[in-house]
């Protein structure tokens, strides 16, 4: 059993392949922990580009959850996709230094969560 995150940018399939996984008799047992973006979304905060303090700190938190609720799970986003659009807001400054600081710490204790990271690449 294993903790799997599966990480990239938006639309290059990260929830397709974890949908295809899910009929893998191999991982019956792992909990599937997906939407996570789109959870965020669906209670209406903006995401991604459009993201705020609220955004990544809501984004981190179910990042958390994931990690400590489940020994064994795959996840199609991970505490390095949120690392990752915090610092781009940050560079532009849509998100205070504090939920910087806080997304970085997050980070620290989860990437190290993970037994198997995937990323994918986005096709140009």
């Amino acid at each position: 059993m294993a903790r799997i995150g599966i990480s990239g940018t938006h639309s290059v399939g990260k929830t397709t392949l974890l949908n295809a996984l899910r009929s893998e008799p191999e991982l019956k047992d792992y909990v599937i922990c997906d939407e996570v973006t789109r959870k965020i979304a669906g209670i209406g905060v903006p995401i991604n580009e459009d993201g705020n303090d609220i955004t990544q700190r809501l984004i981190m938190n179910q990042h958390i959850a994931n990690v400590f609720l489940n020994d064994h799970m795959i996840t199609d986003r991970t505490a390095l996709d949120g690392l990752v659009y915090s610092q781009y807001l940050y560079s532009l400054r849509k998100i205070k230094e504090s939920t910087y600081v806080y997304v970085n710490r997050v980070f620290d204790k989860l990437i190290t969560q993970y037994d198997l990271l995937f990323f994918i690449q986005p096709e140009f």
